[in-house]
């Protein structure tokens, strides 16, 4: 028991004198919870949609709240064309409601809603197509308009995890994997010590370059939707995604971003450290 007593002590005063250590040991796993628990979604939420109700009926109206109370997407405000919409990269996705909207569904013609979605990302797409088919599936069934009966039936319930929330699952497991990586590697960084420094500077050195490099407005790298936020033609867009990889090499090479980028990840990892020395 003294022997581990004294061990506790000992690693105590290490903290306190190594500021270092503190930060790996806590607010390193900190950020990494919530980086990946909190930040990161894999849902697709609030995707920005544009309806044309040329209809305006009551009917049109309901199937456009059962659209909306999906939480998936958000209504947008256009008066142009909905496919000008989807070329600025104001909408992902346009429905457009004929004006015999309710006449037909009410006379039981068949009636179509002519939906337009932006195929840039593909998944996304994919998400919207669905979401439109199942909630025009449930306003006919909600609203009694359907008039066979298939002969199965799928009722579904989602147990656990009703709401759909990604924090119930995604957060307990990146506490285990936080349980599981750090200890070792703050072992492995008290065994090496002083060279486990180096690894660790040359690690912030190599995430913060990465970190610039992603920030590049250029396809497909994360900094492009600045180039989507800036509403730029799809065609622009697609354009620049066929031959972003050229366009990468000629700045990094041809000019003076790549020393830059260099320069300044180097710089950042030395007042990381500093910071915390």
């Amino acid at each position: 028991m003294k022997r581990i007593l004294a061990q506790c002590i000992k690693e105590l005063a290490q903290f306190r004198r190594d500021r270092l250590t503190v930060a790996l040991a806590i607010l390193l796993p900190l950020a990494t919870l919530f980086i990946f628990g909190f930040a990161i979604r894999l849902e697709a939420t609030n995707i920005p949609i544009v309806i044309q109700d040329l209809n305006n009926s009551p009917l049109s109206r309901s199937y456009i709240e059962q659209l909306m109370a999906t939480n998936q997407f958000q209504l947008t405000r256009w008066d142009g064309n909905i496919i000008g919409a989807l070329e600025r990269g104001i909408a992902n996705a346009g429905a457009i409601i004929p004006p015999a909207f309710d006449s037909q569904i009410n006379s039981n013609q068949p009636t179509t809603v002519q939906v337009l979605i932006d195929g840039t990302d593909a998944n996304n797409a994919r998400i919207i197509q669905n979401s439109f088919r199942a909630t025009t599936n449930a306003f006919l069934q909600t609203s009694g308009l359907q008039q066979e009966q298939p002969n199965i039936v799928a009722r579904i319930r989602l147990w656990f995890n009703p709401g759909r929330r990604e924090s119930l699952y995604i957060v307990p497991g990146v506490y285990g994997v936080i349980l599981w990586i750090y200890p070792s590697l703050l072992a492995a960084i008290a065994m090496v010590w002083p060279s486990g420094v180096e690894i660790l500077f040359k690690a912030a050195f190599i995430s913060l370059f990465l970190a610039l490099f992603n920030m590049l407005p250029v396809p497909p790298l994360d900094g492009s939707k600045i180039l989507i936020a800036a509403r730029i033609p799809a065609a622009v867009y697609l354009e620049l995604t066929r031959f972003g990889f050229i366009l990468l090499l000629v700045l990094m090479f041809s000019t003076g971003l790549g020393r830059w980028m260099v320069e300044a990840s180097y710089a950042g990892a030395m007042r990381l450290f500093l910071l915390f020395r």
